[in-house]
């Protein structure tokens, strides 16, 4: 996923590591944590592109869905992984977030399920 407002472009990999580039092709950032590929990957600003959340905390976040079922949420600035769900009990194949103003990330998997969540809190919305 790009983060064009930071010039930087975030990638997972087979080995379950998230790199951090900068678009001159420096790697400043690997996470590490996930114990298997990593499917999925998205990048999620709050307040980017929503005037409505003007005073509200700023979320700069990863989330990475990996082949063990695993979603974890990472804090793009700090490289620190700040939440962890195991909803899922076979690889997430894809997230995808909403551009609407409920602003949900849905994860699909091989284990049949759509999950839907708030990116915030990471709390299910819906299944």
């Amino acid at each position: 996923c790009s983060v064009p407002d930071v010039e930087q472009v975030v990638t997972g990999s087979e080995d379950g590591t998230i790199r951090i580039w900068t678009y001159d092709g420096m790697c400043p950032s690997v996470l590490e944590g996930h114990a298997s590929p990593i499917f999925s990957i998205r990048c999620w600003r709050s307040g980017a592109r929503h005037p409505e959340d003007a005073g509200r905390p700023q979320h700069d976040l990863i989330f990475a869905g990996d082949m063990d079922g695993t979603i974890r949420v990472w804090d793009r600035q700090s490289a620190a992984e700040i939440s962890r769900v195991d909803m899922h009990t076979d690889a997430v194949k894809a997230l995808v977030l909403s551009l609407t103003p409920d602003r949900s990330l849905a994860s699909v998997s091989m284990d049949g399920n759509l999950c839907l969540w708030r990116p915030e809190s990471m709390i299910e919305c819906e299944r």
